[in-house]
């Protein structure tokens, strides 16, 4: 059935009717006005049939979205899993370094002079000079233990200032993201308005 401008909805019988009885000057005009409806029936389908297509091809770009995000926050914890790890590390090697000092160089330098020995007679105090403090062992491979160590932290605070500003980065771009998502959410609302008012017309032309 098709609805009638201004009218209650007529039924395809009365249609067929009416265009039957219609005047043959009359009919020449409904039937080019059918003709030109007819026309922009089909350019609104196929209208209708692209925006179907772009709808779903966004859809499936959003998808392949989420699942990239999904991979993002997969990525994003193992990184987190990574810091907490190497956080661990250094906080073993602050504490090697810490044992290192209080058993090696506290017993290397922190060693006394040595006492003056007292004669048996109790008269003049006299120092050992045959008793001498043992020389320290060589320091040179345990230095450069400390050097590659050391040069490994400096990598690491390299490395944790980069982390800094990519997550900066990251941070900046998701916000930069959420406000053009949030106007796309604006514009699939309007879509979806329009949907609905574009099938209630089509709908009420059938009726």
């Amino acid at each position: 059935m098709m609805h009638a401008q201004a009218t209650q909805p007529i039924s395809d019988d009365e249609w067929l009717i009416y265009l039957v009885n219609l005047p043959d000057s009359q009919k020449q005009k409904a039937l080019a006005m059918l003709d030109e409806g007819q026309i922009s029936a089909l350019k609104s389908l196929d209208i209708i049939k692209e925006t179907q297509e772009i709808g779903e091809q966004t859809l499936d770009e959003l998808l392949k979205q989420s699942h990239q995000l999904d991979r993002m926050q997969g990525k994003i914890n193992q990184i987190e899993c990574d810091q907490i790890k190497s956080k661990r590390s250094i906080r073993s090697i602050r504490s090697i370094f810490g044992q290192i000092f209080n058993d090696c160089f506290g017993a290397c330098f922190g060693h006394q002079e040595p006492e003056p020995v007292v004669s048996s007679a109790g008269s003049i105090p006299t120092l050992n000079i045959f008793e001498e403090t043992a020389p320290p062992p060589p320091m040179t491979p345990l230095f450069d233990k400390y050097k590659k160590i050391d040069q490994t932290l400096d990598q690491i605070n390299l490395i944790s200032q980069n982390l800094e500003q990519i997550a900066s980065s990251m941070s900046h771009e998701l916000n930069t993201q959420n406000k053009r998502i949030d106007k796309l959410l604006d514009s699939v609302d309007d879509a979806i308005k329009r949907s609905e008012k574009l099938r209630q017309e089509a709908k009420e032309c059938l009726n």
